[in-house]
C-alpha cells in the first residue's frame, strides 16, 4: 500500500485552505439582472472618456492643501470620474463579484479544483482594485469634508481615517443602477457619520467642563478624607465600568480591546500591535482597525452615559 508523502499532501492542503478561506469569506454585491447576459469582455471594457479634465480644481485644491503635506497635496490630484465612467466601475465591480460567488457555489470543500480556486481568487483581486478604483477618485470629497468639521491637526487626521473607512463601506453598498451619482451618496454617508463624531466631541467636552468644575470645589474644600473618597468613587466607576464592557462589545470587539489596551482582563499581554491581531484573528489590519475604532466609541458612549448617571445623583 502506498502512503503520501508529506511533500506530496503539502499542495493539496495548502489548497484546501484557500478554499476554506474563500468559503468563510463573504461575498457581498449588489445584483442586477444584466449580469446573466453581460460577457465579462463587457463589463472589463471601459467607455472613452472615463476621468474628468478638471487641472484647474485639482490645480487649487494642490495649492489649497499644500501645508497638509505632500500626502494630501496627492489625494487632492485624484481625478474625477465621469458618469460613464463611475457607471462602468461599479458595474464592473459587481459583476466581478457576481462571477466569484457563482464559481464559489461550485467550489468543493474537500476536494477543490485548483483552477476554479484561482478563478475566484483572481475575481475577487480585481474587484478590491476596482473598488479602490473608486475610492480613489472620490477621496478628495473626505478631504474637504474632514477638513470643514476639523478644528485642529489632529482631529482632521482622524476624522480622515474615519472618512475613507466610510467612503470604502459606501462603495460596497451604492447602486449605480438608481441613476444618481456616487458623490452625492458618499457625501451623505461620510458628513452623517462626522456629525455623530462631532456630537460625541461635544458631549466629552461638556462632561469635561462638568468634571473640572467639580474638582476646583473639591480643592478649594481642601479635604484629604473627601480626596480618598472621591478615589474611591472613580474607582467604583472604573471596575462598574469594565464589568460591562461584555455587555456593549461583541466577542471580537471584547478581545482587541483586552489584547491591545488590557480591558477587562489582567493581562499582561496587552498592548499588542493591530498587525499581530490581524495574523491571530484571521482578520485584514484594515479590519481589526474598524472593530478597534467601534469597540472605542462604544466604550466613550458607555463611560459617558455611566459618568452622567452618577453626577445626577
Amino acid at each position: 500500500m502506498s502512503v503520501s508523502s508529506p511533500v506530496a499532501d503539502s499542495p493539496r492542503a495548502e489548497l484546501r485552505t484557500r478554499a476554506r478561506n474563500l468559503h468563510e469569506q463573504s461575498i457581498s454585491f449588489i445584483h442586477n439582472r444584466k449580469f446573466a447576459r453581460l460577457s465579462p469582455e463587457e463589463a472589463r471594457t471601459a467607455p472613452d472618456a472615463m476621468y474628468q479634465s478638471d487641472g484647474d480644481s485639482g490645480a487649487r485644491s494642490t495649492a489649497s492643501s499644500r501645508q497638509r503635506g505632500n500626502y494630501w497635496a496627492e489625494l487632492a490630484r485624484s481625478p474625477l470620474l465621469t458618469p460613464e465612467g463611475e457607471f462602468h466601475l461599479f458595474q464592473k465591480m459587481n459583476f466581478l463579484k457576481y462571477q466569484a460567488s457563482r464559481l464559489k457555489s461550485q467550489l468543493s470543500k474537500t476536494r477543490p479544483r485548483r483552477n476554479i480556486v484561482e478563478q475566484i481568487e483572481a475575481l475577487l483581486d480585481e474587484a478590491e482594485a476596482t473598488r479602490n478604483e473608486i475610492a480613489r477618485a472620490n477621496l478628495r470629497l473626505v478631504v474637504a469634508l474632514a477638513r470643514k468639521f476639523s478644528h485642529s491637526s489632529n482631529e482632521f487626521e482622524e476624522l480622515l481615517s474615519d472618512g475613507n473607512m466610510i467612503l470604502m463601506n459606501a462603495v460596497e453598498k451604492f447602486d449605480c443602477s438608481r441613476g444618481f451619482r456616487f458623490s452625492t451618496y458618499a457625501t451623505h454617508a461620510v458628513q452623517r457619520h462626522f456629525y455623530r463624531q462631532m456630537q460625541r466631541r461635544q458631549r466629552r467636552r461638556s462632561f469635561e467642563i462638568a468634571t473640572s468644575s467639580e474638582v476646583l470645589v473639591e480643592t478649594s474644600v481642601d479635604s484629604p478624607v473627601e480626596d480618598e473618597l472621591e478615589q474611591v468613587a472613580q474607582h467604583k466607576v472604573a471596575t462598574t465600568l469594565i464589568s460591562r464592557l461584555e455587555d456593549c462589545l461583541d466577542e471580537r470587539e471584547l478581545y482587541i480591546m483586552q489584547r491591545r489596551f488590557g480591558l477587562g482582563e489582567a493581562d499582561d499581554d496587552s498592548g499588542q500591535t493591530l498587525k499581530t491581531l490581524a495574523g491571530e484573528m484571521g482578520l485584514s489590519k484594515e479590519r481589526v482597525r474598524q472593530l478597534q475604532i467601534r469597540a472605542i466609541e462604544k466604550v466613550q458612549d458607555l463611560a459617558m452615559s455611566m459618568n452622567l448617571t452618577i453626577a445626577a445623583h
